[in-house]
């Protein structure tokens, strides 16, 4: 199922970033779903089961607002992508990571659809914006602190 097959979603936005740490590092970040309340200041809580595979179900709440989201496409360590549905709102969020000489380019995609998203690209057009930039940096920043960390590891 690829980004956007379910009909015309009313917002679509594609960011990226470059991360100076190496794509397993940064696709360990995000890929711990359970972990996620402790880099992303959005998200507060995450309900997960131990196994990420396609059909993963999650529960987590990001700026007050309960998700419910299910994993539609899995590339371990290369791609994922998952569904979100809450009041007003229906996801799709991927996600891609690329090798770029010992770093990695992050590039996130999410089309949103519903009646909430309706109203809130009258009233708050950048909201969705400000939410890949600010997620983008937070993966950023705990995925070169866990390089770094890497680094001064004993092996």
């Amino acid at each position: 199922m690829g980004l956007g097959s379910s009909g015309n979603p009313a917002m679509v936005l594609e960011r990226e970033i470059t991360v100076n740490a190496p794509p397993e590092t940064v696709w360990n970040v995000l890929a711990g779903i359970a972990e996620w309340p402790a880099w992303n200041p959005g998200v507060s809580s995450v309900t997960i089961g131990d196994n990420l595979t396609v059909g993963t179900h999650f529960r987590w709440r990001a700026k007050g607002i309960q998700i419910s989201s299910t994993v539609t496409e899995l590339i371990i360590g290369r791609r994922i992508c998952w569904t979100g549905n809450s009041v007003g709102i229906h996801a799709m969020h991927l996600w891609t990571f690329e090798p770029v000489g010992g770093r990695t380019r992050v590039t996130t995609r999410e089309a949103l659809s519903g009646w909430l998203v309706k109203i809130l690209t009258v009233f708050r057009p950048a909201f969705l914006d400000r939410s890949l930039e600010k997620t983008l940096a937070a993966l950023k920043a705990r995925a070169e602190k866990d390089a770094e960390s890497n680094q001064h590891t004993p092996q």
